[in-house]
């Protein structure tokens, strides 16, 4: 924590979850079964892709969270001296609180990326909130299909 113009927390990048054997062999199958199904019917670029989208999955399944350090003052919101984000492109927020930590999600405004998604320990959400709606309205957020299935396969 910093000044009470200032707010500071660590938090790891993304959420993490432990893959056992039984998630590796899963990813391993579906990606050579669609291989297989793609080479049978000769579409052998998409076999290929396939393939390498499977290897991918793996590596970024067992890619550990980095700890990042997010700041909140006045001028905006910075992630780790790394990225920073003035209120004036920022549009709304929304903080959920979960079993452990909470997560807040902020939309930007860039063509691209248009929601952060934040990981806020749960000692300092009430902070975070009260910080943050002083700069920005809170929104609605339905989440997506994509954010849904990753909770779901644990990615």
């Amino acid at each position: 924590m910093a000044e009470d113009n200032e707010l500071e927390w660590r938090a790891p990048e993304f959420p993490y979850y432990e893959k056992n054997l039984v998630w590796r062999a899963s990813v391993i199958v579906i990606a050579i079964a669609i291989a297989v199904i793609a080479f049978f019917q000769q579409n052998f670029l998409f076999a290929v892709f396939a393939l390498v989208g499977g290897v991918l999955i793996l590596y970024w399944g067992h890619r550990k969270p980095e700890m990042l350090t997010f700041h909140l003052s006045e001028k905006g919101l910075d992630i780790a001296g790394r990225t920073f984000y003035p209120w004036d492109g920022l549009t709304g927020f929304v903080i959920f609180e979960g079993e452990g930590d909470g997560e807040m999600i902020v939309r930007t405004n860039r063509k691209l990326n248009t929601h952060l998604k934040i990981i806020i320990p749960r000692e300092s959400q009430e902070a975070v909130h009260e910080f943050v709606s002083a700069f920005l309205p809170e929104m609605e957020y339905e989440e997506s299909l994509t954010d849904r299935i990753s909770r779901l396969l644990k990615f």
